[in-house]
C-alpha cells in the first residue's frame, strides 16, 4: 500500500477530530501528497473539503459552528477558498471545482476526481484522505497516474496539455522548475510550451 513518507501535521489532525460525525470530507491534495510521496517536507497543506449534502453556504454555516470559536471566512469568487485560523495557523479549505459553460463552479457536492481533473500535471493530482466517513485505511487517489509519473522522472499534462498551459501561462515556468527538480516534460508537454512560449 503507498504511504506518505511524513506525518500530517498536528493541526490537521485536530481539525480532523473537531470536525468527527460532521459528514465533512477532507483531502490532502496536490503539493503536499506529491512532496510526501517523494519523501520531502513540504509547508504546503493544500485541503480540499467535500460534503456529499451540503451546498457551500450551508457548509460554511457548518464549519462556522463547528469550528468556533476560530474563525472561518470565506474568499475567492471563482475558486472558494475558506480560511480558517485553526491552533495559530492558517489553513486553506479549496472548495472542489470544475468548469461548466458558464465559468467555474465551486460545490462541495462535486466529485473530488472532478476537481482533481482540474489541475495542471499529474503529480499534482493526487489526494490523500486525511479525514473521510467509511473510511478505515487511507489510500493514495491517483486517477491520472502521477505516482507512476513521479516513480519515471516524468511531467504529464492532466488531460490535453495545450489546453491545461492556455489556462494558465505561469504554468510554463512550473514545468520548468519541475525540469530542474529532476520531472522531464513528456513529448506533448514541451510541445505545447514550445508552442506557446513568447518570441
Amino acid at each position: 500500500m503507498t504511504k506518505l513518507l511524513f506525518a500530517p501535521a498536528r493541526e490537521l489532525l485536530s481539525l480532523c477530530r473537531t470536525l468527527e460525525g460532521s459528514g465533512c470530507e477532507v483531502y490532502l491534495v496536490g503539493g503536499a501528497v506529491r512532496d510526501g510521496l517523494r519523501g520531502m517536507p513540504s509547508q504546503d497543506h493544500d485541503l480540499l473539503v467535500r460534503h456529499p449534502h451540503l451546498s457551500a453556504p450551508e457548509l460554511l454555516t457548518q464549519l462556522r459552528e463547528r469550528l468556533a470559536p476560530a474563525p472561518v471566512f470565506e474568499v475567492g469568487a471563482a475558486f472558494k477558498v475558506l480560511k480558517v485560523r485553526w491552533e495559530g495557523e492558517w489553513l486553506d479549505l479549496a472548495l472542489p471545482s470544475q468548469q461548466t459553460d458558464g465559468g467555474w463552479q465551486s460545490d462541495p457536492r462535486l466529485p473530488l476526481q472532478g476537481d482533481l481533473a482540474r489541475r495542471d500535471f499529474t503529480v499534482n493530482a493526487l489526494a490523500w484522505p486525511l479525514c473521510v466517513p467509511a473510511v478505515d485505511a487511507p489510500k493514495l487517489i491517483d486517477p491520472f497516474g502521477g505516482q507512476d509519473d513521479l516513480r519515471a522522472g516524468r511531467l504529464r499534462a492532466v488531460g490535453s496539455a495545450l489546453d491545461r498551459l492556455n489556462e494558465d501561462p505561469l504554468r510554463i515556468l512550473r514545468a520548468a522548475r519541475f525540469a530542474a527538480q529532476g520531472l522531464h516534460p513528456d513529448a506533448e508537454l514541451s510541445a505545447a510550451a514550445r508552442q506557446l512560449a513568447p518570441g
